[in-house]
């Protein structure tokens, strides 16, 4: 269909179109649906025709069989004439003229003709030679609207396909209607989620300052101060024995008769393996039990029951003998259980563990925000993303309505949200 150009374009608001497209339909259906109800009228007349016409049949043979008279033929003509008059008592045109029901009326209509006219080849000719008048009657009253229901047919194809059209436009124009409806929601949806991440990052901030200041008491500050040096002397501890590592752990599985490790020995041992600051730091001024290990470690190597790589074997030597004979780990020895016992004391005190209990309630709560936080933000991007999709919807949808309005209407608008 060739669109006129159309210079002047018409503002229009989504909530308001509905209402002007269903004017802007009236006036341009106006005459045609005045065309239409003409055309149904006549239908509708021809209906009453075929009726009077069936009934007028029906009465005939009833009265013939009441006189006995061809008895099954008048029987099966009564029959008959009552199947036609339930056919098209079931065909109704609608008051309200649009498209879709009209449509469906010519539809239903020629389902209508179709199933009579296959009775009434099948039982006219067995009712021949009765009724002769009666089924004229009936025949040209069918073939009348016949007639006037292809009048219908074509002035649906033909006409009124303007008002399919319009009909199409209109039911775009709902589609607009329900996509503004849930974007509305989903915008509301948004502001919810919004609100309740606003609160939570509200929250999170005011835990975490909570929490700046819980270690900001005196206590705990004096416990993160020793905990840092602890770790600067376990560092320095490891590195000073690192020559020990691996005759430590062979020693461990050489034992025997020749070189007996009493339990406190073993149980030491171990811990020289996994946290050489504490074992170190809960020995005696001297270090007794390392000293002890140390020399059946040394024993051992000279008597060539402890073997080494060369390299390792002297690094492993000298080390030891640094330590039990150089001193080389009584200063550090000191310093360790300095901090050891400083940190148990402070660990014992009651101040300590509850302000430990405080700042663990608060981490804890921290967490549990956070983890709502990450929650809320998955609902916020799955709201934002609905939103996005609404939006890009109604996009198409108001180039749709936009191109069918400039075809069917022959105007130009400009759809605003």
């Amino acid at each position: 269909m060739e669109v006129p150009l159309v210079s002047e374009s018409i503002e229009i608001r989504a909530e308001g179109l509905k209402a002007w497209l269903e004017r802007e339909a009236a006036k341009s259906l106006l005459p045609l649906n005045k065309q239409g109800a003409r055309i149904t009228e006549k239908i509708e007349a021809r209906l009453s025709d075929v009726r009077r016409a069936c009934e007028k049949l029906a009465e005939e043979a009833k009265k013939e069989t009441e006189k006995g008279r061809a008895a099954r033929k008048s029987k099966a003509t009564e029959k008959l004439s009552r199947y036609f008059l339930k056919q098209i008592d079931a065909i109704g045109f609608p008051d309200d003229m649009t498209f879709s029901e009209l449509n469906k009326a010519h539809r239903d209509s020629k389902k209508m003709l179709s199933l009579v006219s296959r009775e009434r080849a099948v039982w006219f000719p067995r009712i021949s030679p009765l009724f002769i008048l009666a089924r004229r009657r009936v025949d040209f009253a069918f073939v009348r609207l016949t007639n006037e229901i292809s009048t219908l047919g074509k002035f649906l194809s033909d006409d009124y396909v303007r008002a399919r059209d319009i009909e199409k436009l209109l039911s775009e124009s709902d589609e607009i209607a329900r996509l503004q409806d849930a974007l509305n929601r989903v915008d509301r949806r948004k502001s919810v989620v919004a609100n309740r991440l606003q609160t939570v990052q509200s929250e999170i901030e005011e835990s975490q300052r909570g929490i700046e200041d819980a270690e900001n008491i005196e206590q705990l500050g004096e416990l993160t101060e020793i905990n840092q040096t602890i770790q600067m002397l376990a560092s320095k501890v490891k590195h000073e024995i690192r020559h020990l590592e691996k005759p430590f752990i062979k020693f461990l599985n050489l034992r025997s008769a020749a070189y007996p490790l009493g339990s406190g020995e073993v149980e030491r041992l171990n811990m020289y393996l996994k946290d050489p600051f504490t074992a170190l730091a809960m020995e005696e001024d001297g270090y007794p039990i390392l000293k002890s290990i140390l020399l059946k470690i040394e024993h051992a190597i000279n008597e060539s029951k402890l073997k080494l790589k060369r390299s390792r074997l002297r690094k492993a030597l000298e080390e030891i003998d640094a330590i039990l004979r150089n001193h080389k780990l009584e200063a550090l020895q000191k310093d360790c259980s300095k901090a050891f016992s400083l940190r148990k004391r402070l660990i014992s005190t009651d101040e300590t563990a509850a302000a430990k209990r405080a700042l663990k309630e608060l981490h804890g709560k921290l967490a549990e925000l956070q983890r709502r936080k990450k929650s809320i933000e998955a609902r916020f991007s799955r709201v934002e993303n609905q939103r996005f999709e609404l939006i890009g919807k109604l996009g198409e949808q108001k180039k749709i309505i936009e191109d069918l309005v400039c075809e069917v209407l022959e105007k130009k608008i400009n759809l605003r949200f």
